[in-house]
């Protein structure tokens, strides 16, 4: 037969390593946490397809596609070409104009 006192101490001992398993395991957790936002700085340089016309010389705005931070995204842009960039058109993204607006120009 266990001695009380020897009980007791195991069952502290193995609170410990569970509660020490169970803190590794959610700090683990956090480490994965993403906070999802895109940073459209990452576009620059990048490629992509024009989804709606842009207008030319900054006379408007349209939306066009790109990969960004390995997820499709479709963002508004403006162009400094002198003819629209039509849908379908591929396009290089030269900047960023505000925080959500690429400055693109036809491929």
């Amino acid at each position: 037969m266990i001695q009380p006192w020897l009980a007791s101490l195991l069952g502290v001992v193995a609170g410990g390593i569970a509660a020490f398993l169970l803190a590794y395991a959610i700090r683990a957790a956090y480490k994965l946490e993403n906070e999802g936002n895109l940073d459209y700085q990452n576009a620059v340089g990048m490629t992509g397809t024009v989804y709606i016309r842009v207008p030319k010389a900054r006379s408007g705005s349209g939306k066009v596609s790109v990969l960004v931070q390995e997820r499709l995204s479709e963002a508004d842009a403006v162009t400094d070409d002198l003819d629209d960039l039509l849908p379908g058109e591929a396009i290089e993204v030269l900047s960023v104009d505000g925080e959500t607006t690429l400055v693109v120009k036809r491929k």
